[in-house]
């Protein structure tokens, strides 16, 4: 969940978060949800690397405090579905600026995928639509309980 924090200019944080609105294979239909991607050992040495690299690629960023909102080394990865064995580590990148160069995207994923920045009130009702992926649901919960934490909404 990549997060920008700025003064609103009243002396009170403005939060966005940005968002990917890309092709669903299975539902035939364009979805929402946060930059994802698989741990791949041939170009990734950590979990973490695999999400720089996806915040890079698909949503055009770098840089940023990377932190994963469970324990990578205690926890198990968080369900995907139950039709698969996939797992995922949510992250929260906070700060993290647009990438001048960034990496080519999948062919796939080119074409139609659009980048977006959203309030936490746009993305709760993107949560509740029906239009984002349930790991990227997952996600938003655990990414708006630490800014919640951390005091920013």
């Amino acid at each position: 969940m990549p997060v920008s924090i700025s003064d609103n200019g009243q002396g009170q944080p403005r939060v966005t978060t940005t968002v990917v609105w890309e092709y669903a294979q299975g539902l035939d239909a364009i979805c929402v949800g946060f930059p994802t991607g698989g741990f791949d050992a041939s170009k990734h040495d950590t979990i973490v690397d695999t999400a720089r690299a996806e915040l890079a690629e698909e949503a055009r960023l770098t840089g940023g405090e990377l932190t994963c909102l469970v324990d990578v080394n205690a926890h198990p990865g968080m369900v995907e579905s139950k039709w698969c064995r996939n797992r995922f580590y949510p992250f929260l990148c906070v700060g993290a600026d647009v990438d001048a160069n960034p990496p080519p995207r999948d062919k796939e994923e080119d074409v139609r995928m659009r980048v977006c920045q959203v309030t936490l009130d746009e993305l709760r009702r993107l949560v509740k639509s029906g239009d984002m992926l349930a790991p990227s649901v997952q996600t938003a919960f655990l990414g708006l309980e630490e800014l919640s934490r951390r005091g920013y909404c």
